[in-house]
């Protein structure tokens, strides 16, 4: 995947100038989108389902209308001459392609930052964690003295079903300021978004990408140039990544096994 990069992370640069990420509003927004998600389509269901028993009931009542009767509401079927048979056409069969299997994690809450530091050699830090969970590690650390923050949560993790494919992951969870979902030859759909933080939180300046992967894992990589994404002191102007780096670390195969 890392032939691909230059040109990719061109076109994502160049849609991401003075852009904000807020974490908190990420996660906010996207359960919000996925229980929306989740309305329409039990919505559309039901509509389908009250469109069944209408037609149902509409042939019912016509049914011996149309067939005749017998005067005592038995319908007669109408002399139309000698029967014929008309021979039925082949059923057409549908080919849907399988997503592929879901990977396993190669690593645990314990050993993101460790292997993030595989990707980019320096001293990391763990910050202590709100939740620990092995199958879908959030995980804050501080890498050189910076704040990063490694996401690897599978596509059901907010909304406890699946939610489509790729792109449909990046439409519903990605960033509305962030660059397009651009999709890379192996059929994972990336987003990246460079920003600044309120005055209120210290005016912190992040960078975020984003992979969300055909066998339904979503990753996502921060860098701020603070220790934390807000309530810190500022260090440097920018963080110490570029998009194209944390591109490079969100697509990285270090997070799984058979990769």
């Amino acid at each position: 995947m890392d032939d691909h990069y230059p040109s990719a992370s061109r076109l994502l640069r160049d849609a991401t100038d003075d852009l904000a990420v807020d974490v908190d509003r990420i996660v906010r927004g996207g359960v919000s989108r996925g229980r929306a998600a989740r309305r329409r389509r039990r919505a559309g269901t039901a509509l389908a389902a009250a469109a069944v028993v209408g037609v149902i009931g509409v042939a019912a009542s016509v049914g011996p209308d149309l067939l005749g009767s017998d005067g005592d509401g038995v319908p007669v079927a109408a002399d139309s001459g000698p029967a014929t048979s008309t021979p039925s056409a082949p059923s057409a069969t549908v080919s849907i392609e399988p997503s592929p299997a879901r990977r396993t994690l190669a690593v645990t809450q314990a050993e993101v930052a460790d292997a993030f530091a595989t990707i980019f050699p320096g001293d990391v830090s763990e910050h202590p964690q709100k939740e620990v969970r092995d199958d879908a590690p959030i995980v804050d650390f501080v890498w050189e003295g910076f704040g990063v923050r490694v996401g690897l949560t599978p596509e059901d993790y907010v909304t406890g079903e699946p939610v489509g494919t790729p792109m449909e992951r990046c439409e519903l969870w990605g960033q509305e300021d962030g660059s397009p979902c651009l999709t890379l030859p192996d059929g994972t759909v990336v987003q990246t978004m460079t920003s600044t933080g309120p005055r209120a939180d210290g005016r912190i300046t992040s960078s975020s990408a984003w992979a969300w992967t055909p066998d339904g894992w979503d990753v996502m990589v921060a860098a701020h140039n603070a220790a934390a994404s807000k309530d810190s002191p500022v260090l440097d102007d920018v963080p110490p990544f570029t998009e194209e780096q944390l591109l490079r670390a969100a697509t990285s195969d270090v997070w799984f096994s058979g990769s």
